[in-house]
């Protein structure tokens, strides 16, 4: 198992049961899901929101955007792609279209949600994370042998961020109290 703890992005309403396919392979330390009553109350203030998407962020140490039909449309993946790309944490996309679920919405591929954002590294300069395909032949079968090797590899091409996160915290409660 991976030991980086991974934070995972995707469109709830479209992707939950993919997304539950690849949490259940077990490849990595992954955040639990917010309870659907917990989330409703978060996210009735985009303040609050911001916060504890930066909150959650900063307790985990790569963000996999899980890459469906609709993903590249959604508010609060940008909004988590964004912030971690501030806290200076590593993002790796990857697809996951070709997994089938119960239900037959959402089989589309979908747009690379990092192509409509520019994120900036340390020294300034634009940078679009990684988006990996998974195989037409055994999506899953590719992801129990890949997932934990490409967080890896993302974890281990970033440095040290806690105070970073610290700082980006701070400063968005700073700008919710109006300061």
């Amino acid at each position: 198992m991976c030991k980086a703890n991974v934070f995972f992005s995707y469109h709830y309403a479209f992707d939950a049961e993919r997304a539950a396919v690849v949490r259940g392979l077990n490849l990595v330390h992954a955040n639990t899901p917010e309870p659907l009553d917990r989330w409703s109350d978060i996210s009735s203030d985009i303040g609050r929101t911001r916060e504890w998407i930066a909150e959650s962020l900063a307790r985990h140490d790569v963000l996999v955007v899980l890459v469906g039909e609709r993903t590249s449309n959604r508010p609060l993946v940008h909004l988590e792609i964004e912030q971690a790309a501030a806290l200076e944490m590593p993002i790796v996309g990857v697809r996951i279209h070709r997994l089938a679920p119960s239900s037959t919405r959402g089989h589309g591929r979908g747009l690379n949600p990092f192509d409509r954002l520019k994120l900036h590294d340390r020294a300034g300069q634009v940078f679009r994370p990684r988006l990996v395909e998974t195989s037409t032949v055994d999506p899953v079968g590719d992801l129990r042998a890949n997932l934990g090797r490409w967080v890896q590899r993302a974890w281990r091409n970033e440095f040290t961020r806690e105070r970073r996160a610290e700082e980006f915290i701070a400063s968005l409660r700073d700008e919710a109290v109006g300061g």
